[in-house]
Order: C-alpha cells, then sequence, then structure tokens
C-alpha cells in the first residue's frame, strides 16, 4: 500500500471510529431523555432509524474535514497544482517552477478539484451515492459545502425516507502555499547573488519559524520539502514539495 492509499485508509477509520462513537453515545442520550430504556422493540426501532439521521449529518461533517485534509497533501504534492502545467517544469516529481511558472491566481480552484474527488470517494464507500453537492462562496466570505438529498433508511417494516439539505463550512487555509513559494524564491535568489563556489546555505529558509524546511540541491535545481508546523484540525501537518531552479 502507497503512502497515500495508507493516508486516505486512516482517515476512513478515523472518520469511522467517531461515527460509532457518537452514535453509541447520542442513542443512549435519547433513550434515556425519553424514559425509553426499557422500551419496547417498535420503539426502539424509530429511535434507531431517526438517530440515524444525525449520524449520517454527522458523518458527512466528518467525511468533509477529512477531505479537506487529504486534499491539502494531495495540492502540496503538486506544488499547488492539481494538474501538470505546461509552463512549469517537473523533476524527480517534483513542480518545477522556472520563469513562466506561477502558483495559480484562483489556487482554491485547484484545492476543490481534489476535494471533490476525495469527498465522493469517502461518502460512496459508506454508500451515499444520490446526494447531490455544490460548493458555493457565501455572503460571510466562507466557502461553504451544500449537500442536499433523500436518505432511504427503511428497515423491518418502518418506512423512514428524510430530506438531506445541510450546508458545512469548509475550513482550509492556502495562504501557506504562497508564503513557503515567495520565501524559497527569496533564498534562492539571496544564493545566486553570492555566486558560484560558495556554500548554499539558505538562511533564511532553514531559520524561519513558522515551518520546517528540508532543503537540498541536485543539478542545479534546489528541491523544497515544507512542512506546517500547524496541525489541520485534529489530522496533522501539510507537506508542500516544489522546486525552483538555482
Amino acid at each position: 500500500m502507497n503512502k497515500k492509499a495508507a493516508l486516505f485508509a486512516t482517515l476512513t477509520i478515523v472518520i469511522m471510529f467517531a461515527f460509532v462513537i457518537g452514535h453509541s453515545m447520542r442513542k443512549d442520550q435519547i433513550l434515556k431523555e425519553n424514559g425509553l430504556v426499557e422500551a419496547g422493540k417498535e420503539s426502539n426501532k424509530i429511535i434507531g432509524l431517526s438517530l440515524k439521521e444525525v449520524e449520517y449529518q454527522f458523518f458527512i461533517r466528518k467525511s468533509m474535514e477529512a477531505a479537506a485534509y487529504k486534499s491539502l497533501i494531495d495540492l502540496g504534492a503538486k506544488g499547488g497544482f492539481f494538474a501538470n502545467q505546461k509552463e512549469c517544469g517537473n523533476v524527480d516529481g517534483y513542480t518545477l517552477f522556472n520563469k513562466d511558472c506561477n502558483l495559480p491566481i484562483q489556487i482554491q480552484q485547484e484545492f476543490f478539484q481534489y476535494f471533490t474527488n476525495n469527498f465522493d470517494k469517502i461518502i460512496t464507500e459508506k454508500g451515499l451515492k444520490n446526494f447531490n453537492k455544490e460548493i458555493i462562496f457565501n455572503e460571510k466570505g466562507e466557502w461553504v459545502l451544500r449537500v442536499n438529498g433523500k436518505a432511504d433508511f427503511s428497515s423491518e417494516g418502518v418506512r423512514y425516507n428524510p430530506e438531506f439539505d445541510e450546508s458545512f463550512v469548509i475550513n482550509f487555509d492556502l495562504n501557506d502555499f504562497y508564503e513557503t513559494l515567495n520565501m524559497a524564491s527569496d533564498c534562492v535568489e539571496k544564493e545566486r547573488r553570492k555566486g558560484q563556489g560558495q556554500n548554499l546555505l539558505f538562511e533564511d529558509c532553514r531559520n524561519d519559524p513558522g515551518f520546517e524546511w528540508i532543503i537540498r540541491e541536485k543539478d542545479k535545481n534546489v528541491f523544497f520539502d515544507i512542512t506546517t508546523k500547524n496541525k489541520f484540525l485534529s489530522f496533522g501537518p501539510v507537506l508542500i514539495k516544489f522546486a525552483i531552479p538555482l
């Protein structure tokens, strides 16, 4: 199993674990609040079906968060792009930011291409195939995922087909991509001005407190592996990779 597949599997397990725990706690709470701890089979059946609606809302929210994190990981691996760009080079799997290559002005569109694919994969594995979704930019300046559709929770003679129409704010920050590329470009330019024969130190980047920098030079290209020090939600840091000609 490669690293990307392993990460996706781990995210799915985290979601399902939270899903199961939340289900158990919520069911116990409803039974106690309504005096139904000793309820008959039919009452329990109805409560169980109504709980599924709450559980699926929770699952969709956690799926959205996991998809956002996985999308930042994917975007970082491609240096800020969804697909290879003809203006940019590619060296050893790193996007090469030559003089004609720049980060896209609408980098969020690159992110959302990953996000849509990752979100669809997660919810499809749960069997949620008949839901419509759209991503909108609301009046508060937030990117929002709207999910709507009709679910079928019917079971053992009890029919329950609730309609979903839920909106979730997508939390993500792409400023790190601009910040690290600008800083890396400045560090490379500083080394260029030193001239040949000087040690390649990239001090400003290595001493930067905001990120963890791994820098190496090969065949007149400088390769950057930059890790954020802050975790995304409860998942983990994000690695951003790219190269710049020396």
